[in-house]
């Protein structure tokens, strides 16, 4: 992660380390021994340019959250589980400084007037955080890692978080240029499956990555990154996802991903599919079905004239594929579905699944199977047309 307040290099970093070193070195006492020194100095380094007890935390990449609620409430998640931590402030002080100065880092306001903030630093790590207002409020720190590791789509199938087939299918989506909608709960693993279809994109694709955080890393070489921005103090200045996409649809991009969608955004969406863009965007949702339910309403705010069935109508006609994703109940993550949208049966969108996942035991998720449903998507045909590879028991 980037550095508290984010301008310490590491050459910096280990000059200071040292010279604290070196200072408790000159004392004599009971605690001038080497090993004791050396955590000495790091507590002093990270309370004075760091963050404090979270800083060790931070550094961990088994790590990839941390919940403060409290000076000597903190939990940890680990591999998709929480736990509590075994680290602690030493009182609200310490606390209060250490979220102020991620604020400042960022050069984000949080104060009686804006108690709430949500910063992302330019490494794509998130951080939420509460500032107590009024008697009966507290503090609340959520801090979000950005993994230093990409998985691919081969890893995550080793993982068993989908199956081979699965796999099969989803590149060769991404080669026939469909667009896919990544549906899941906060937290689910949305952003790792993007990264993970995004290393499977051609090398000579025009790609453009609009996203609220920097957690999409791609290594291609011809992307082209936009992200959005909050107001200023003055509520001005922000740069709302809908801009993006408007911008997007000039830079021409054979590729565009989506990290999120908004009710201000989902008309220039609508639009963006109906050029020659291939589209992969995620959103919250809780089941395929949900996935396109929130469309629909998201459609219906924003354009809350149109005739009944309108917004059903575009969702069926906009949408080719659905990618459910949830976290097993040991942490682990699952590709629960893969859906096809099929059309319109009166008033309803319909969709047929082609993979699925089901437990074997309710009290073991993680010893599951994936499988296919028996139904043959429409795409099979049009993926023979483009001299794609199909192999004969993809959907059996």
């Amino acid at each position: 992660m980037q550095n508290i307040p984010g301008q310490i290099s590491a050459e910096f970093r280990e000059m200071v380390a040292h010279k604290i070193e070196e200072v408790l070195g000159a004392f004599v006492h009971p605690w001038n021994e080497a090993p004791e020194t050396a955590v000495l100095a790091r507590e002093i380094y990270n309370e004075a340019l760091a963050l404090g007890p979270l800083e060790d935390l931070l550094q961990d990449p088994a790590v990839t959250q941390i919940f403060v609620f409290g000076p000597d409430k903190i939990m940890i998640e680990r591999a998709g589980v929480t736990s509590p931590g075994t680290v602690f402030f030493s009182g609200f002080e310490q606390l209060h400084s250490a979220i102020f100065r991620i604020a400042s880092a960022q050069s984000v306001r949080l104060d009686e007037c804006r108690p709430f903030a949500h910063i992302v630093y330019p490494d794509g790590t998130e951080f939420v955080a509460t500032v107590p207002v009024l008697p009966g409020s507290s503090y609340f720190l959520r801090v979000k890692k950005t993994p230093n590791h990409k998985k691919s789509l081969d890893e995550l199938v080793q993982s068993g978080c989908l199956s081979k087939n699965m796999a099969i299918f989803l590149r060769l989506c991404l080669r026939s240029r469909r667009s896919l909608l990544i549906s899941g709960p906060a937290q689910s693993g949305k952003t790792t499956l993007l990264n993970a279809l995004a290393m499977e994109l051609p090398g000579d694709e025009r790609i453009c990555v609009l996203e609220e955080s920097s957690s999409l890393k791609l290594s291609h070489p011809y992307v082209t990154k936009l992200s959005t921005r909050a107001p200023n103090i003055e509520g001005l200045n922000a740069l709302k996802m809908s801009h993006l996409i408007r911008h997007a649809s000039r830079i021409l991009p054979n590729r565009i991903i989506i990290d999120s969608i908004d009710d201000d955004a989902v008309m220039d969406l609508l639009e963006l599919k109906a050029s020659s863009s291939a589209i992969l965007f995620a959103m919250n949702a809780a089941s395929p079905r949900d996935a396109l339910s929130k469309m629909e309403l998201l459609i219906a705010n924003a354009a809350p004239n149109v005739a009944p069935g309108w917004p059903q109508a575009t969702v069926a006609t906009y949408n080719s594929f659905i990618v459910q994703l949830s976290r097993a109940m040991d942490g682990s993550l699952k590709v629960s579905h893969i859906s096809e949208v099929t059309g319109m049966q009166g008033d309803t969108t319909c969709i047929q699944d082609i993979y699925s996942y089901r437990e074997a035991n309710p009290d073991s998720p993680s010893a599951g199977a994936h499988r296919a449903t028996g139904y043959i998507p429409r795409a099979k045909e049009a993926f023979k047309q483009m001299g794609l590879q199909c192999p004969s028991d993809l959907f059996s």
